[in-house]
Order: C-alpha cells, then structure tokens, then sequence
C-alpha cells in the first residue's frame, strides 16, 4: 500500500474504478478513498466509476444506483462504463479533465507547467519517424532513439 501511495501523492486526478459483476471490488472503494483522503490534497480530483455497465442485469452484483450513491456520499462524480463497447470511456477522461482544470484555475505552480506544455512553448523532432512526435524545448531528448539504443530487454 505504500508503494500504490506514492502513486497518487500529488495527484491531479484519480479515477477509481470497481466491477459491476465483483461487490467486492465495490466494497473496497471506501478504503481506496480513505487513502486517498490520508495521502492528496483537498484539491485532487476523484471519479468513482462502475465498469461493465454492458453486462446482464443477472450478472450483476452492484447496482448502478449503489455505485450513484456512494458517488454522492463522497461528493464525486459517477460514471458507468464498458471497456468492451466504449460507453462513457471518453466521457471519464473528459469529466476528470475539466474538474481538473475547473479546481486548478489560477493556480501559479500548475500554471507554470501549463505554459511549458503550450504549442509555442514546443518544437517538433525532426528527427523521429513519426511525424507527431513533440519534444519540450527543455528536453532535447529522444527518447523512442534512446530506448531503442539502450540495452533494457522491457
């Protein structure tokens, strides 16, 4: 668990994700968010999401109304989804984008960031094969070269 903890210290956003055919993995949301409550800020973004939402009703361990009540307990936004059809998959990432940007606002340090992510702030590496491949002007790295020069077998 302390590892897992380093992973969403200082996180933006955090989208938690449970399976409507396992309560179990349900259940266990009330522990991801106390972790989450111990280990970030006030200011992280949280999005509960039920998956498997295509599945039949008989399948079904944890009914979408669960799932919208838990949601409204901690104050987050719900979502159901299916990875095998692709309902709501781009609409969690859309939500958490814009709670994220909505909760950020002015913030200088994370405007600071913004700016060095911003197209004019950017140049391209005319060196890659893949014609999108977009480098900030502090790095001037390639890393698809590197890796594939490096010795790592991953």
């Amino acid at each position: 668990r302390a590892i897992v903890q380093t992973y969403y210290k200082g996180a933006m956003g955090i989208i938690l994700l449970y399976s409507v055919e396992d309560a179990r993995s349900f259940q266990n949301i009330e522990n991801w968010m106390k972790q989450i409550a111990a280990a970030t800020e006030n200011e992280t973004v949280v999005l509960l999401v039920g998956n498997k939402a295509d599945v039949e009703e008989k399948d079904r361990e944890v009914l979408k109304e669960d799932g919208e009540k838990l949601a409204r307990d901690y104050n987050i936004t719900f979502f159901e989804t299916s990875a095998l059809n692709g309902q709501n998959v781009r609409e969690v990432f859309y939500q958490i984008t814009r709670e994220i940007k909505k909760k950020v606002g002015d913030n200088p340090v994370i405007n600071n960031t913004r700016k060095s992510l911003e197209p004019e702030n950017m140049k391209r590496n005319s060196n890659s094969a893949a014609a999108n491949n977009i480098q900030l002007n502090t790095q001037d790295i390639d890393y698809a070269t590197k890796a594939k020069s490096s010795n790592c077998k991953c």
